[in-house]
């Protein structure tokens, strides 16, 4: 495992916040609210549940004009990464009994001050890509902040030893953040990949198009073109793929990589799926690539009740190897009922 989250912010709305993270306090999309016109987080708490319990988390989001990022165990929000209303950025660590997602987490009076960086390096008004990684631990924890893909120092040092617990276990299993934000990541430091700092990223959402990918075999609710009731930019369940024959499989192309030339970090899918009544039923990602089918692993849809299952893709798994532009414009996307 390395990279475990993605999010682009430009394919759902606020009503499905809550499909997305698991905690989610007011989460807001703005369709206008990115940093290059599209959608974008603009308003509220929500925080990302991560499938490991991971010993170093780093996350990055583009921001806007000022910064909420935070790092949580079983128990509470350990870490707070906060604007400090001088350009600068604070790192805070919870008292007990703060740091809950049930509303809006205050750090006056709640938290303890471990370091802060230089003021001035962020201003009202622009977007900066800030990164943060972290470990909880009692007396080796560590806080690196990064902005625009620069280290920025804090003061006192807070790249090494230094108490980022509060309470409970050291694993961090879940992120989050309240800011107008997007282009949001998040990895461990897991894998010889994706394990640490990014850089300034953006996060792209392709949707299928046309023609046809080289399987076809759910049915389709309406029309002749499996791809035309897929391919919302926010889902819309009045028309869907379905399928009960076991081993059936769609796949979809997609359109052309947005960020032409771009290095590419990973793939996510995301299904959107339900099933229709009770009973056994699991599906999988499937991506095509150089020609071949490979199954991702399965979830067990919700009946009469849609949510996505996210998969992360590291490497093409044709090789496997490393992403890049001709091979992903290649790429066809679907899934396959397994069981």
């Amino acid at each position: 495992m390395a990279m475990l989250f993605i999010d682009s912010f430009d394919f759902y709305t606020s009503a499905e916040m809550g499909k997305k993270y698991v905690q989610n306090v007011g989460g807001a999309i703005g369709a206008t609210s990115g940093r290059r016109g599209g959608g974008g987080f603009s308003s509220g708490i929500v925080g990302v549940l991560l499938p490991t319990n991971s010993g170093i988390v780093t996350m990055g989001a583009a921001c806007y004009a000022g910064c909420w990022l935070c790092f949580a165990n079983e128990s509470q929000i350990q870490l707070g990464i906060i604007g400090n209303g001088n350009g600068g950025l604070t790192i805070w660590r919870t008292q007990t009994g703060y740091g809950n997602w049930s509303s809006s987490w205050t750090v006056n009076g709640a938290g303890y001050v471990i370091g802060t960086t230089r003021n001035g390096i962020i201003a009202a008004g622009n977007w900066y890509y800030i990164e943060v990684e972290a470990k909880l631990h009692g007396s080796t924890g560590h806080v690196i902040i990064h902005v625009n893909g620069v280290n920025e120092p804090t003061t006192p040092d807070c790249s090494s030893a230094v108490n980022t617990l509060q309470g409970g276990t050291t694993n961090i299993l879940y992120v989050g953040l309240q800011v107008r934000a997007d282009d949001f990541y998040v990895l461990d430091s897991s894998g010889s990949i994706n394990n640490t700092f990014l850089g300034d990223v953006r996060v792209d959402a392709h949707f299928p198009m046309t023609p046809a990918g080289a399987h076809s075999e759910w049915t389709r609710s309406t029309g002749a073109d499996q791809w035309a009731t897929v391919d919302e930019t926010a889902p819309n369940i009045t028309d869907y793929n379905s399928t009960p024959t076991l081993n059936a499989i769609d796949t979809l192309t997609l359109e052309n990589l947005k960020n032409s030339g771009g290095t590419i970090a990973a793939v996510q899918t995301l299904l959107y799926n339900s099933k229709s009544d009770a009973g056994p039923c699991v599906i999988a990602p499937v991506l095509r690539s150089g020609g071949t089918d490979y199954a991702g692993s399965g979830v067990a849809p919700s009946t009469d009740s849609w949510n996505y299952s996210r998969t992360v893709y590291d490497q093409n798994p044709s090789g496997p190897a490393a992403w890049d532009e001709t091979a992903f414009n290649a790429l066809e996307v679907g899934y396959k009922k397994t069981a």
